[in-house]
């Protein structure tokens, strides 16, 4: 089976992942989850994203998701991992990174807010 077909099995065989949310690890609150598409940037709605939620450790809770791009018709895999300590990691270039969320420095908030803006004026749902 190739990742394409893996892909829609996953979509077609589980529920939108938001009916998992939220999740809550220690004192951690995680109210949602969005993927954005990796050609157009817009984000794809909650109930385009399926998947599954699993806890092997009471600190860790690993998402295996997969959103539905309409406009694109493109499928974007995603795995992540939250954590109680309130940061994600997820894997980029074969290697797991750790996340602490949305950028808290003046520079890095500024553009983080102006590609929501963009993202929310330019991108349909």
């Amino acid at each position: 089976m190739d990742l394409t077909e893996k892909l829609r099995t996953l979509w077609r065989t589980t529920p939108a992942i938001s009916q998992n949310f939220p999740i809550k690890l220690g004192e951690s609150h995680f109210e949602e989850f969005r993927i954005t598409c990796n050609s157009c940037g817009c984000d794809i709605p909650d109930e385009h994203v399926h998947g599954r939620v699993s806890s092997v450790i009471p600190s860790v809770v690993s998402i295996e998701a997969v959103g539905l791009c309409q406009p694109c018709l493109l499928l974007i895999p995603l795995n992540i991992r939250l954590r109680s300590d309130g940061s994600a990691e997820f894997v980029q270039h074969g290697q797991w990174v750790k996340s602490f969320g949305v950028p808290t420095a003046l520079l890095p908030r500024l553009g983080y807010q102006l590609v929501q803006f963009f993202r929310r004026t330019f991108c349909t749902r």
